[in-house]
């Protein structure tokens, strides 16, 4: 996920979390001692911090391993919404500022933003895909569903997750069934033609003659368009577009991002999130330096110097371009916080597991309760 110029969580479980391709263990909500973030002992250091991934667990939340306190943080959209902790959901794809102590596993966030790739209608449903705008959206059991237990042809929904521009697709962390008018597709320009005003991204034509103001536009530029629903044939006339912008960093803060990347020239220069990669000195995980290369998803976290992140360490993700399994440990937390604590894992069974903390409440029976 870009920077695009453009809570806490409550999870229903209405029914037990299989229906939304998980299941859930319930521990104890009882008071308890310590604090077992992944990391151990904190430093006592704290640096600013970038951070770009999928929410992974709440208690505050959990992104790229590091524990956050959203309390004061601010929650906005990547398209203009407003938003507010309540409205973070899990699996979401969110730009994390403030500080962090990586001894420690924690920070505190400033600011949060969420950014969804795809809203549209399902099209060409298969047992592990299915397309939306031209775009191949990719689930696996990491995947998070709302308001659905899967999707099937002709569903509207918004997805999140992580984008390959190399080949249009999308590995989704989550996928939200709902109604809406405004449909959305990400995508490269192409055979851009200013005097019709349009240009194609994929297979799909767009007409930009109602977008009075369009800095960046040019064949190559990654952006994300809006609209209301496509025409069966013939160009589809967007509203509103905005131009995929590099992620923002500063010297010597945190970065740690989970993306794919877009241009490999070697390990010492590769991008990701429009910055600048240097793993020369990088930890590789899960893999090795060779299994780098354009389209590959991969986790990152280093410090920015000269405008360049220096890796320490890069994990490559599962079949390269998928989302790998959560590694989060769920820590302990005094019952007197207010904030759910729940991390994921895959437990080998095709499922995903998530620990949830928090008061049980609105309880009808065991497959039917809400906690926070």
């Amino acid at each position: 996920m870009r920077s695009q110029t453009a809570g806490n969580y409550i999870h229903r479980a209405t029914c037990t979390l299989a229906t939304f391709g998980v299941t859930c263990a319930l521990i104890s909500c009882g008071s308890a001692g310590g604090d077992g973030v992944v990391g151990g002992g904190g430093t006592g250091t704290s640096v600013p911090t970038v951070s770009v991934g999928p929410i992974a667990g709440f208690g505050s939340i959990f992104v790229n391993g590091v524990k956050y306190d959203d309390t004061t943080a601010t929650v906005a959209g990547g398209d203009a919404q407003v938003l507010t902790r309540s409205d973070l959901r899990l699996g979401m794809f969110v730009e994390v500022r403030g500080v962090t102590d990586a001894g420690a596993g924690t920070g505190t966030a400033t600011s949060i933003v969420v950014v969804s790739e795809l809203k549209g209608t399902v099209v060409d449903r298969t047992a592990d895909d299915f397309k939306l705008l031209g775009v191949t959206v990719r689930t696996n059991a990491n995947t998070v569903y709302d308001n659905t237990s899967s999707v099937t042809t002709g569903d509207l929904v918004e997805v999140y997750g992580l984008f390959n521009a190399a080949n249009r697709t999308i590995v989704a962390t989550r996928i939200e069934k709902k109604n809406f008018v405004e449909h959305k597709l990400r995508g490269v320009v192409s055979g851009l033609n200013t005097r019709t005003r349009q240009f194609l991204i994929g297979t799909v034509l767009i007409d930009y003659k109602s977008v009075t103001t369009f800095e960046g536009l040019a064949n190559g530029a990654e952006l994300t368009v809006f609209g209301g629903p496509p025409p069966a044939s013939g160009a589809w006339s967007i509203e509103r577009a905005s131009v995929q912008a590099a992620v923002v960093v500063s010297e010597a803060s945190r970065v740690e991002l989970e993306a794919v990347i877009e241009q490999y020239v070697s390990l010492s220069n590769f991008r990701l999130s429009g910055l600048v990669i240097d793993g020369s000195a990088a930890l590789i995980q899960s893999g090795r330096a060779s299994d780098l290369a354009v389209g590959v998803g991969v986790e990152v976290k280093g410090e920015v110097q000269a405008g360049v992140v220096r890796a320490s360490r890069i994990k490559i993700k599962e079949h390269g371009t998928g989302v790998s399994e959560n590694s989060v440990s769920p820590s302990s937390v005094p019952g007197s916080d207010a904030s759910a604590n729940s991390a994921s894992s895959n437990n080998g069974s095709g499922k995903s597991e998530f620990e949830v903390k928090g008061a049980i409440g609105d309880f009808k029976a065991a497959n039917n309760f809400v906690v926070r």
